[in-house]
């Protein structure tokens, strides 16, 4: 947390004061430091998906840092204010009470009607954070919500520079689709609990494989999606990686 009050501000001053190639390089290598130090904690509680996916972005981080260092262009100046705006709809829904309660309550509600519609009305709810068939609940935690997928489409979203009518409607076709089918894993997820559909592993069958398998075969289509409405992400995404390979 302490680097992350460093580094996300260091974010957003870049993402507005462009061409800054000193203030960009320390944005980015600051805030490499903090998701290399999540790995830890994802490792110790064995979510080796998500110890992966930290490490990942810590090491994209360091590469936008030395791409940064060497020159600034439009590409990087993009994707840092696709990170910037991404980042800061992620960490305040995170940190900020408020949000991080009420996110998790709408998802409760969520999954109780769209479970009650889809004819599950055995799906209960114990307690604010707590759902789940009779005798077996589930602790929905803020990783439950999705909003780490809703706030990244979000971000190409609202930094791109293509036409409003194609920002907006690539808006549409991430950020409630993907709310709506995170509802679907959620629900699948405590019905594969509740009545042991995978034996007594059902959990983790159906919360570390499949649905895990599931959504990112989501995301990939959905970003198929986004980067057809959105051509200059998408041309930011192949510069970027012209880049990377005349480092290589």
């Amino acid at each position: 947390m302490n680097v992350l009050v460093i580094s996300l501000p260091l974010l957003i001053l870049a993402s507005i004061l462009e061409r800054r190639r000193i203030l960009f390089t320390t944005a980015w290598v600051t805030f490499s430091l903090y998701w290399f130090l999540e790995a830890p904690y994802y490792y110790s509680i064995q979510d080796y998906y998500n110890t992966l996916i930290v490490i990942s972005a810590g090491l994209l981080c360091l590469l936008m840092a030395k791409l940064s260092f060497k020159e600034v262009d439009e590409s990087i100046t993009l994707f840092t204010k696709v990170s910037a705006i991404a980042s800061t709809i992620y960490f305040l829904s995170l940190f900020v009470d408020p949000i991080h309660h009420a996110l998790i309550n709408n998802l409760a509600e969520g999954i109780l009607y769209l479970s009650y519609v889809m004819g599950f009305p055995e799906v209960t709810r114990f307690d604010w954070n707590l759902v789940g068939v009779p005798g077996k609940p589930v602790e929905l935690i803020f990783a439950c919500t999705g909003i780490e997928s809703m706030a990244l489409f979000a971000g190409i979203s609202f930094a791109s520079k293509e036409r409003i009518s194609k920002r907006i409607l690539a808006f549409l076709v991430s950020v409630p689709v993907i709310y709506f089918l995170n509802l679907l894993r959620n629900i699948f997820i405590i019905l594969a609990y509740g009545h042991s559909w995978f034996g007594e592993n059902s959990f983790y069958f159906a919360h570390h494989i499949i649905a895990k398998l599931g959504s990112t075969l989501a995301l990939i289509l959905i970003a198929y999606a986004v980067l057809k409405l959105l051509p200059d992400v998408l041309e930011m995404m192949d510069k970027i990686f012209r880049r990377v390979r005349e480092e290589i």
